[in-house]
């Protein structure tokens, strides 16, 4: 597993989906730089401005202004942002399957496959997904779940053809669609509140499916879904964002 060494405000988090689960957690904020909880920001005391002094005989020492034993001096109070806390823990793999004749996948109970928020106070975000198919998989050209009696055309090379969905707090979105083997979304606003999880619903509908062995218990890769995870909404604040992949 591979991991980047700084976490910023967001993180995107990869999930590979197999056809025929390690959980990766991601820690929050460190404390200050001293090492200890309260962080120091760069405070610093100098010349000018921020000292007042009238006790030397030369003049040219002392600073500031001292009138009747009183002076005033300015201290300029800076905001920097920091990383927000982000601890959440997703699926890093799972298994669906579907008949070798194709149909309906046959996917995790709805509420197994979820994103977990380990932060004690504050809600996470899911600000944006990405769903790519893997090598010897197409994409069909529907934009929803087939109907009871209707089906996926197979294809000429390759596993065969998929579509796939996910659902989280009854908004849908489609993973693959119209024979596109790459669906992103950037304007999302999946909450994830504090110590608590969002569920995500995931279901497909398949081709008549080859070069599978049916004991092949792993099966093989079929896509990999990336989420982009914030501790802001998206409409609050412009995102800092970082790539934490694992694999």
């Amino acid at each position: 597993m591979k991991k980047t060494t700084k976490i910023m405000s967001t993180l995107a988090l990869s999930a590979v989906l197999a056809m025929g689960c390690a959980v990766p957690a991601f820690a929050e904020g460190t404390g200050g730089t001293d090492g200890g909880s309260t962080p120091n920001y760069g405070s610093k005391v100098g010349a000018g401005k921020t000292q007042l002094n009238n006790t030397s005989k030369n003049e040219e020492e002392n600073a500031g202004t001292v009138t009747n034993g009183a002076g005033a001096a300015v201290t300029d109070i800076n905001l920097r942002t920091t990383t927000d806390q982000i601890n959440c823990m997703l699926p890093l793999e799972m298994t669906v399957a579907a008949k070798t004749l194709g149909g309906p996948i046959i996917c995790p109970s709805a509420g197994t496959y979820a994103i977990q928020n380990n932060v004690e106070t504050g809600s996470l975000y899911i600000i944006g997904m990405k769903a790519e198919l893997q090598e010897g998989w197409t994409a069909s050209n529907k934009n929803a779940l087939p109907g009871e009696n209707e089906s996926i055309s197979a294809t000429e090379t390759g596993h065969g053809a998929v579509y796939m969905q996910v659902t989280a707090n009854s908004d849908t979105k489609a993973l693959t669609e119209n024979e596109q083997s790459f669906k992103e979304y950037t304007d999302m606003a999946w909450a994830v509140p504090a110590k608590g999880s969002l569920a995500l619903d995931l279901k497909g509908h398949a081709s008549a499916i080859t070069g599978i062995a049916t004991d092949e218990a792993a099966g093989v890769q079929l896509m990999k879904v990336t989420y982009t995870v914030s501790a802001m909404h998206p409409n609050n604040a412009t995102i800092l964002a970082s790539e934490v992949t694992a694999e």
